[in-house]
C-alpha cells in the first residue's frame, strides 16, 4: 500500500508527498530498530537477574558443601592427633580405638567439596554468562572470583599433597596392595610405635588437613561476605 502510494506520488512528481513518504519509511525503520533494542535490553536484564538469583542459590549450596568438607578435615586432624599420642606412648587405645584405627584405615579418604558448581562454576571457568550491567555487582563478583581462584588452587595443591603423603603412610602401615584403598589393612601396631618416620609423616598429614580446613574456612568467609551484601 505504501509502495503504491509512493510510486503514484513519484509519478505525479508530488515531491512534498514523496518526501513525506520517505520520512514515514525512515521513521518506521528507526522506531522498529529502537523497539528491538529496547526488547533486547529487557531480555538481557531478565537473563541477568535470573543468573544472579541462581548464583546466590548456588553459593548457598557451595557454602554448605565447603562447610561439610571443612568438618571432615577437622575430624581427620583430631583423630590423627589421638593416633600420634598413642604412637608416642600414651595409653589411650582402648578409649579411642575406633578413632585411632580410622586414621590408619581412612586417612586417604579426603573430602571433595563442590566448589566449581552451578553459575559460580561458570564464572570460575570463564565460560560465557549474561552481561552484568550493574557495575557494582560486577566489581563484587570479580573480587570474589579473584579471591576464590587463589584459594582453590592452594586447596587442590594441599589435596594432592595429602593423597601423596597418605599413599606413603599406607605403604608403611603394611597394605598388601598399597595403591588399593579398599584392600584390608594389615599393620603391626608395635612396629608403627617404633617408627619415628611414620610418626613424622602422620604428623605432616595432620598439618595438611589443618591447612585444608583453613583454606575452606577462608572460602566460606568470602562467599558469605558476598551474600551478606545482597
Amino acid at each position: 500500500m505504501l509502495l503504491q502510494r509512493f510510486v503514484k506520488h513519484f509519478t505525479d512528481q508530488n515531491w512534498f508527498a514523496v518526501s513525506l513518504d520517505v520520512i514515514i519509511v525512515i521513521s518506521g525503520i528507526f522506531i522498529g530498530m529502537q523497539l528491538n533494542e529496547w526488547n533486547g535490553e529487557r531480555v538481557e536484564k531478565q537473563q541477568e537477574q535470573i543468573f544472579l538469583s541462581q548464583l546466590e542459590r548456588d553459593i548457598e549450596h557451595i557454602i554448605s558443601s565447603v562447610g561439610n568438607a571443612k568438618r571432615e578435615h577437622i575430624v581427620s586432624m583430631v583423630q590423627g592427633k589421638l593416633a600420634l599420642r598413642y604412637l608416642r606412648g600414651e595409653d589411650l587405645y582402648e578409649e579411642y580405638k575406633q578413632d585411632i584405627e580410622s586414621v590408619f584405615e581412612n586417612t586417604h579418604e579426603i573430602p571433595k567439596p563442590q566448589i566449581i558448581y552451578g553459575n559460580l562454576g561458570t564464572l570460575l571457568d570463564g565460560r560465557n554468562y549474561p552481561r552484568i550491567s550493574n557495575t557494582l555487582e560486577l566489581t563484587e563478583i570479580n573480587s570474589l572470583l579473584n579471591e576464590l581462584r587463589t584459594l582453590i588452587d592452594v586447596y587442590h595443591l594441599i589435596e594432592e599433597m595429602i593423597i601423596e603423603t597418605t599413599k606413603i603412610n599406607r605403604e608403611m602401615i603394611g597394605f598388601s596392595i598399597p595403591n588399593d584403598p579398599s584392600f584390608p589393612i594389615q599393620y603391626n601396631i608395635d612396629e608403627l610405635k617404633e617408627s619415628s618416620t611414620f610418626r613424622n609423616r602422620l604428623q605432616n598429614t595432620m598439618r595438611l588437613h589443618n591447612h585444608a580446613a583453613q583454606m575452606l574456612e577462608q572460602m566460606n568467609e568470602h562467599l558469605s561476605k558476598y551474600l551478606d551484601k545482597k
